[in-house]
Protein backbone atom coordinates (compact mmCIF):
# COMPACT_ATOMS: atom_id res chain seq x y z
CA UNK A 1 0.00 0.00 0.00
CA UNK A 2 2.85 2.08 0.03
CA UNK A 3 2.52 2.87 -3.53
CA UNK A 4 -0.41 4.95 -2.78
CA UNK A 5 0.86 7.19 -0.82
CA UNK A 6 3.80 8.08 -3.05
CA UNK A 7 3.34 11.84 -4.34
CA UNK A 8 4.34 11.17 -7.51
CA UNK A 9 3.48 12.09 -11.07
CA UNK A 10 4.97 8.77 -12.84
CA UNK A 11 6.32 5.36 -11.89
CA UNK A 12 9.37 4.26 -14.18
CA UNK A 13 9.29 0.28 -14.53
CA UNK A 14 13.26 -0.19 -14.61
CA UNK A 15 13.98 -4.33 -14.75
CA UNK A 16 17.46 -5.24 -13.98
CA UNK A 17 19.33 -7.71 -16.44
CA UNK A 18 18.51 -11.51 -16.02
CA UNK A 19 15.20 -10.43 -14.73
CA UNK A 20 12.25 -11.15 -17.04
CA UNK A 21 10.49 -8.09 -18.20
CA UNK A 22 7.29 -9.22 -19.23
CA UNK A 23 7.19 -11.36 -15.40
CA UNK A 24 8.09 -8.62 -13.57
CA UNK A 25 5.96 -5.85 -14.95
CA UNK A 26 3.26 -8.07 -14.54
CA UNK A 27 4.17 -8.63 -11.07
CA UNK A 28 4.80 -4.76 -10.26
CA UNK A 29 1.47 -4.07 -12.28
CA UNK A 30 -0.51 -6.45 -9.58
CA UNK A 31 0.70 -4.58 -6.46
CA UNK A 32 0.05 -0.91 -7.79
CA UNK A 33 -3.79 -2.02 -8.54
CA UNK A 34 -4.35 -4.06 -5.09
CA UNK A 35 -3.08 -0.79 -3.52
CA UNK A 36 -5.60 0.91 -5.21
CA UNK A 37 -3.07 3.50 -7.23
CA UNK A 38 -3.92 5.05 -11.02
CA UNK A 39 -0.29 6.26 -11.11
CA UNK A 40 0.71 6.86 -15.01
CA UNK A 41 3.39 3.81 -15.63
CA UNK A 42 6.31 4.04 -17.88
CA UNK A 43 8.09 1.34 -19.33
CA UNK A 44 12.37 1.90 -19.14
CA UNK A 45 14.45 0.41 -21.44
CA UNK A 46 17.75 0.63 -22.08
CA UNK A 47 20.44 -0.51 -24.59
CA UNK A 48 23.98 -0.27 -24.81
CA UNK A 49 25.76 2.29 -27.11
CA UNK A 50 25.98 1.20 -30.52
CA UNK A 51 23.00 -1.19 -30.46
CA UNK A 52 21.85 -2.49 -33.80
CA UNK A 53 18.77 -0.14 -34.93
CA UNK A 54 16.46 -3.41 -35.50
CA UNK A 55 17.47 -5.36 -31.98
CA UNK A 56 16.18 -1.89 -30.49
CA UNK A 57 12.44 -2.07 -32.63
CA UNK A 58 12.61 -5.73 -32.13
CA UNK A 59 13.29 -6.04 -28.22
CA UNK A 60 10.99 -3.13 -27.51
CA UNK A 61 7.95 -4.47 -29.54
CA UNK A 62 8.58 -7.74 -28.05
CA UNK A 63 9.11 -6.53 -24.33
CA UNK A 64 6.68 -3.69 -23.96
CA UNK A 65 4.28 -3.95 -26.55
CA UNK A 66 2.35 -6.98 -25.58
CA UNK A 67 2.17 -5.53 -22.32
CA UNK A 68 0.67 -2.47 -23.34
CA UNK A 69 -1.96 -3.91 -25.34
CA UNK A 70 -3.03 -5.82 -22.21
CA UNK A 71 -3.40 -2.20 -21.16
CA UNK A 72 0.09 -2.13 -18.33
CA UNK A 73 1.76 1.00 -18.91
CA UNK A 74 0.93 4.07 -19.80
CA UNK A 75 4.20 4.09 -22.44
CA UNK A 76 7.76 3.53 -22.88
CA UNK A 77 10.94 5.73 -22.16
CA UNK A 78 13.64 4.57 -24.50
CA UNK A 79 17.38 4.69 -23.57
CA UNK A 80 20.32 4.52 -26.11
CA UNK A 81 23.76 6.13 -25.73
CA UNK A 82 24.74 8.14 -29.06
CA UNK A 83 21.25 6.79 -30.83
CA UNK A 84 19.47 9.38 -32.94
CA UNK A 85 16.43 11.05 -31.03
CA UNK A 86 14.56 11.00 -33.96
CA UNK A 87 14.52 7.38 -34.52
CA UNK A 88 13.93 6.95 -31.20
CA UNK A 89 10.75 9.15 -31.22
CA UNK A 90 9.29 7.07 -33.99
CA UNK A 91 10.17 3.77 -32.81
CA UNK A 92 8.46 4.55 -29.17
CA UNK A 93 5.68 6.64 -31.59
CA UNK A 94 5.52 3.68 -33.36
CA UNK A 95 4.74 1.17 -30.28
CA UNK A 96 2.48 3.48 -29.01
CA UNK A 97 0.31 3.55 -32.31
CA UNK A 98 0.28 -0.90 -32.15
CA UNK A 99 -0.92 -0.51 -28.30
CA UNK A 100 -3.71 2.03 -29.32
CA UNK A 101 -4.85 0.51 -32.31
CA UNK A 102 -5.03 -2.52 -29.99
CA UNK A 103 -7.62 -1.88 -27.43
CA UNK A 104 -5.31 -0.28 -24.73
CA UNK A 105 -6.30 2.58 -22.84
CA UNK A 106 -5.22 5.69 -24.82
CA UNK A 107 -1.66 6.84 -24.24
CA UNK A 108 -1.45 9.94 -21.78
CA UNK A 109 0.85 13.15 -23.04
CA UNK A 110 4.12 12.10 -21.89
CA UNK A 111 4.30 8.49 -23.64
CA UNK A 112 7.50 8.70 -24.85
CA UNK A 113 10.24 10.11 -23.27
CA UNK A 114 13.96 9.31 -25.13
CA UNK A 115 17.24 9.57 -24.02
CA UNK A 116 20.13 9.40 -27.02
CA UNK A 117 22.38 11.90 -28.49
Amino acid sequence: AAISSVDAVVALIDIPDGVSRIHASRRIFDAIKRAGSDIPVLHHIRFPAGAARDEIVIKTGSWVGGLLVDGLGDGAMIEVEGEDLDFLRTTSFGLLQVHDQGGGRYPRPFNCLLFGG
